[in-house]
């Protein structure tokens, strides 16, 4: 019985963003599908096939089953929430 491998998206690509890449791609069950991170300065598509975008939307419109995000990411999301919250 085949099983697909679990698709993953990772916000934030910096140190911390590519070592969780380098244990996610080691994995038979996992396969890193898109990454995310304000360095990048386009769109595209690295070596292995996975997307590389600059902005968090984008990734969104990615085919993915886990997000995992870095907690430099996290806290910018959660400032952003917060900023658009204040005028709302």
């Amino acid at each position: 019985m085949k099983i697909n491998k679990l698709k993953v998206g990772i916000v934030g690509y910096g140190v911390v963003g590519q070592k969780r890449r380098f244990f996610i791609d080691k994995n038979p069950n996992f396969e890193t599908v898109a990454v995310c991170d304000v360095r990048f300065k386009k769109t595209g598509a690295m070596i292995d096939g996975a997307n590389f975008n600059y902005k968090y939307d984008k990734l969104e419109s990615e085919s993915y089953d886990l997000p995992l995000y870095t907690k430099k990411a996290l806290i910018v999301i959660n400032w952003l929430k917060d900023l658009i919250y204040c005028f709302l």
